[in-house]
């Protein structure tokens, strides 16, 4: 029987479903259950030599565990650009105020300049992407 990958709440469960006799049904039998965070990119060598898992099911674990680890990326990211967008409006209303314009150095400004420069390049980039792929939505 081939295993199953699924996530339930934050753990990773490796299950083979068999057939039961007594029961004249499938039921689960538990290969490797692990936390979401901590998931292994493959299979631990023990657990495949006791439930002889083949390579082809390791494959399996392997795809489901990256596609895990590309969500939470992107997740993070996500995170990480509302917290710059608050950071950014934070900022702004500290340079405004008159008694903060001295609180960073000269070449901390132009650091910040150019910093600021090169994300409103990327923002721009992007915000022109999203209007071309809304525009050819539309037509």
């Amino acid at each position: 029987m081939r295993i199953k990958v699924t996530l339930q709440k934050d753990i990773v469960l490796v299950r083979r479903w068999q057939y039961s006799k007594e029961r004249k049904r499938s039921l689960p039998t538990n290969v490797y259950s692990v936390k979401r965070y901590q998931a292994p990119s493959e299979l631990p060598a023990d657990v495949v030599e006791a439930h002889e898992v083949t390579a082809e099911e390791q494959q399996v674990y392997a795809d489901f565990v990256a596609e895990l680890k590309k969500d939470a990326e992107k997740a993070s990211a996500e995170v990480g650009l509302m917290m710059l967008t608050k950071s950014l409006n934070r900022a702004k209303m500290a340079l405004e105020d008159p008694d903060m314009r001295e609180a960073i150095s000269l070449d901390e400004y132009e650091n910040l300049s150019k910093t600021i420069n090169e994300i409103k390049k990327l923002v721009t980039k992007n915000k022109n992407a999203l209007k071309r792929k809304t525009m050819k939505k539309e037509q």
